[in-house]
């Protein structure tokens, strides 16, 4: 029995380690499957824990790591399997000293995150009914009664953990006050109120028609925390807006998300003072909102008009060095059919591409230049940490159905078509259902990235070879720009694409692929593609 215990005990201190890392890799805990392979390590140390002194602890920690997921994902599912999961512990372990933890954890998600009052006071009830003297009996007393709580959070079942929204920075960061809006016919007004002035910077993510997609304004405040009381979201019945939330995934951020039913112009600014204010305006009408600037929130009035300026094209920036990604190599041989090997192909490919870049005057790194494994993870940090201006991955296609064939060039998104998705689950070696759940935590992860800028890099890309492969004989047809969630391409900090140059399963276009000649040909489209994008960035600077 005692040789048991040692061994659950040393299982369930590895699978902490798991988890603390996975919390601290905002890389990682962007990936859905991350968090499900820790609630496993979790769930299986409890299923094996009949009779073990931390089987309680080992539960809740199964709650704990879903919720962890819940918080990114924003999925209500993920947020209710949490509240199951807690409500969990409290059934099989009432004699735990972490069952009125659980009860109040289960109720909090219920009234903050799924926006349920009437189960959150349930759960409530229920926990003061079975621990009237527990320890989290008063912060229970407080939520029930409406009034702020300052009993400490329910926290996980060791010494070493620190509290989920806890702050060491105290009075140093500003305190998001509250998050309101008003919607009158067509126009829609967001406050948010802050103690103090804050950094801060938008951006708006224009919708897709074809995802569904909403339209989104994204406000991020640096140095800043919420105030318990403010309410992590809220879905919203209306012409305008659709739902705003607030997003404390990263420590010492906060995000609040505006999603629009339907926009035409909109505008950002602050009223400077105490409380300091950044208000958000947007309407649907064409007509707009009133010129100049407003007495009332002191903005002026742009229009979103699909396409915002990127940041390169704001600051003048130019492109320098590029990275180029050998798509696969060493133990990944990528796709194989017809005699080609992805992975030679795509080095081959770089090397050529490289040598046009460098010879166009670009500073070129690779992510490899020989036949060596590389993790899909380190290949766009490698470019974050080189500070490169583009990041270019270059791939070969494959697919069940050899009459398929051509070129495309793909961005970091959702999925924009199904077999967009089978590419990116063939990239990923992930299967569709995980890449479908990849795309939901996506969503948020993508605010962050260049979208804009990848795409244009993508589109300039693609046409090039459409248009310098056209004159070359038997030479594949373009099948146009598509968005992706492909893992290599996620966490660059520059505008990054993946081009796939061909199918290896169609036998005509294997042949092509084989060819030194139509490979050159296919770099210097490639290349004249960047130079497009290089000069479009050179343009806007000397305006």
């Amino acid at each position: 029995m005692a040789a048991r215990a040692s061994t659950l005990e040393a299982r369930y201190e590895n699978a902490k380690e798991e988890l603390e890392a996975l919390e601290k890799d905002a890389r990682r805990a962007g990936l859905r499957h991350e968090w499900e392979k820790v609630e496993r390590l979790f769930v299986g140390i409890h299923k094996d824990a009949k009779g073990w002194a931390n089987a309680p602890a080992a539960l809740y920690r199964v709650a704990l790591t879903r919720e962890g997921l819940a918080r990114r994902s924003m999925n209500p599912a993920d947020f209710k399997a949490a509240v199951d999961r807690y409500e969990e512990v409290a059934r099989r372990y009432p004699r735990s000293a972490l069952a009125d933890d659980a009860l109040f954890a289960a109720a909090k998600l219920c009234m903050e995150r799924l926006d349920d009052a009437s189960a959150a006071r349930k759960i409530l009830e229920r926990q003061l009914r079975e621990f009237p003297k527990g320890d989290m009996a008063d912060a229970a007393r407080a939520m029930l009664s409406g009034g702020k709580s300052e009993a400490r959070q329910p926290a996980a079942p060791a010494a070493n953990d620190t509290t989920s929204g806890s702050s060491k920075d105290g009075d140093a960061l500003a305190v998001l006050r509250q998050v309101s809006w008003k919607v009158s016919g067509n126009d829609a007004q967001v406050v948010i109120e802050l103690d103090r002035e804050a950094r801060w910077s938008h951006q708006f993510v224009p919708g897709d028609e074809r995802t569904g997609r909403a339209s989104r304004l994204i406000i991020d405040v640096d140095g800043a925390r919420a105030d318990e009381k403010v309410r992590p979201g809220a879905r919203i019945s209306g012409k305008v807006l659709s739902r705003v939330r607030v997003d404390l995934s990263v420590k010492g951020r906060t995000r609040i998300i505006i999603d629009y039913s339907d926009v035409e112009r909109y505008d950002v600014d602050a009223i400077a003072g105490r409380p300091y204010r950044i208000v958000a305006k947007a309407t649907r009408s064409t007509k707009g909102l009133p010129e100049g600037t407003s007495a009332e929130a002191g903005v002026s009035v742009r229009k979103p008009q699909g396409k915002p300026k990127d940041i390169a094209e704001q600051l003048g920036l130019g492109v320098k060095t590029i990275m180029i990604d050998a798509g696969h190599g060493g133990k990944d041989p990528g796709a194989m059919a017809n005699g080609i090997v992805e992975r030679e192909v795509t080095l081959a490919m770089a090397k050529l591409v490289g040598e046009r870049l460098r010879a166009a005057g670009f500073k070129v790194l690779y992510t490899r230049q020989r036949d060596v494994f590389i993790p899909l993870d380190d290949r766009t940090q490698m470019a974050n940490n080189s500070k490169a201006d583009l990041f270019v991955s270059l791939h070969v296609n494959a697919n069940t159905d050899s009459s398929i064939s051509g070129v495309e060039t793909y961005y970091l998104d959702l999925a924009s078509t199904s077999s967009a998705a089978k590419v990116a689950s063939r990239e990923n070696s992930v299967s569709e259902k995980n890449l479908s759940d990849l795309q939901y935590i996506l969503t948020d992860l993508m605010l962050s990235a260049k979208t804009q800028e990848s795409r244009d890099v993508a589109g300039m890309v693609q046409s090039s070879m459409t248009k310098r492969l056209a004159s070359y004989g038997g030479a594949p047809h373009g099948n146009g720009v598509r968005s992706a969630p492909f893992y290599v391409l996620m966490g660059a900090r520059m505008p990054a694409v993946l081009v796939e140059v061909g199918y290896c399963t169609n036998k005509a276009e294997a042949r092509l692929l084989a060819s030194s000649k139509y490979r050159r040909a296919l770099a210097d489209a490639i290349v004249d593609g960047l130079m497009r994008y290089k000069r479009k960035l050179e343009g806007y600077a000397s305006r």
